[in-house]
């Protein structure tokens, strides 16, 4: 099951939701997810929402896709947001720097 999906808000440039694993299972989709985030970064999306239901651990490759999104919406200027972010995933993110950087939303 694939479940790293896009939603356009506003016609082609607006948000596009990418989901990182699956929200059932926990199993990590990261494979997928960088294709997608790829794909809408391409289309010229205006804000990328990255939707991290579902993830029960921080992983050194969640956190290189994080900030591989982080450096490509920079450079391109679109908004990138982390949602469904629970507490356990937050306190390891504060830990590593990365909400200095990139911006989460909670649970």
């Amino acid at each position: 099951m694939i479940t790293a999906s896009a939603e356009a808000t506003v016609g082609e440039v607006g948000m596009g939701v990418v989901m990182v694993a699956d929200p059932l299972t926990g199993d990590d989709r990261l494979g997928e997810a960088k294709q997608l985030f790829r794909s809408l970064i391409q289309s010229g999306r205006r804000e990328v929402v990255l939707d991290l239901s579902g993830v029960r651990a921080v992983t050194s490759d969640l956190i290189s896709f994080l900030l591989m999104c982080d450096m490509e919406c920079n450079r391109r200027g679109t908004h990138l947001l982390v949602r469904n972010v629970t507490l356990e995933l937050m306190k390891a993110f504060r830990f590593a720097g990365l909400n200095q950087v990139i911006e989460f939303e909670a649970l």
